[in-house]
């Protein structure tokens, strides 16, 4: 592992990326793993809503682990299989797809958010009581109980399908291990300061639709920055004059 300003610029975007991403439940990959650990952390401390449990549903997450495991093994047989640029169209129409249902999940979240603020603010008027605190919730955009628990139990769930995902790409020898760990080490502790200081801000502001915008953000930004990256090699395989068609999985060098 040789340090240069490669890796001082990856370290930056893994930061800040692993920081958003955890806030707004974005996960996936070796070098997510760390993230979606601290993620897990974070999630363990706490109760349910309404009920003497955790809030991590663990007998749903257990019931979700055969077919994910099922399906994370036929996407990086695929990932080998197909080639670069089909895996590049893919993530740019996936990301832009699931960022733009985001965003307007978002969007709505916080009209609803600005009538119940009007609404306090009327009834503080009319009973002159104290100003009402709002609270927002450390793993979900939303006050539902139902969304908590889905989205504490779905970050524990991606924890497994991303170091899965990591265990095979490992043996498909498509990563460098050092980096991988090094990668790890920073997005766990980025995910915890992003936890608390986001959870801090919203409490302030007040919205926590900010957590959806987060989560559109980090998504649309993965699509651009991915995407561009895909669009770059494709242009260079077709300067070479390179094969661009389907991989031939039994061939594949280990």
């Amino acid at each position: 592992m040789e340090f240069g300003w490669k890796i001082v610029v990856g370290s930056i975007v893994a930061f800040f990326g692993a920081a958003f991403g955890s806030v707004g439940g974005v996960g996936g990959g070796g070098m997510i793993v760390g993230a979606a650990g601290s993620t897990v952390y974070y999630n363990m401390r706490l109760r349910h809503p309404s009920l003497n449990m955790p809030i991590i549903d663990y007998d749903l997450a257990l019931l979700f682990q055969p077919m994910l495991m099922l399906g994370i093994s036929i996407g990086v047989s695929f990932n080998v299989i197909f080639a670069d640029w089909m895996v590049t169209v893919l993530l740019i129409l996936i990301f832009l797809v699931t960022s733009t249902k985001a965003f307007l999940k978002g969007v709505a979240t916080w009209k609803k958010e600005t009538i119940a603020k009007k609404e306090a603010e009327r009834r503080l008027g009319l009973n002159g009581s104290e100003e009402i605190e709002y609270k927002s919730l450390p793993s979900g955009p939303t006050n539902s109980p139902q969304e908590q628990v889905s989205s504490a139990t779905a970050t524990f769930i991606m924890t497994f399908s991303a170091s899965m995902s990591a265990v095979e790409y490992y043996l498909l020898k498509r990563f460098p291990v050092p980096y991988a760990l090094y990668f790890s080490i920073v997005t766990a502790l980025s995910a915890l300061i992003g936890q608390k200081s986001v959870g801090k801000i919203i409490n302030i502001l007040g919205r926590a639709s900010l957590i959806i915008f987060i989560l559109s953000f980090t998504i649309f930004i993965s699509a651009i920055s991915l995407g561009g990256i895909g669009i770059f090699k494709m242009i260079g395989k077709i300067h070479r004059h390179e094969y661009m068609g389907f991989e031939n999985m039994c061939k594949h060098q280990v």
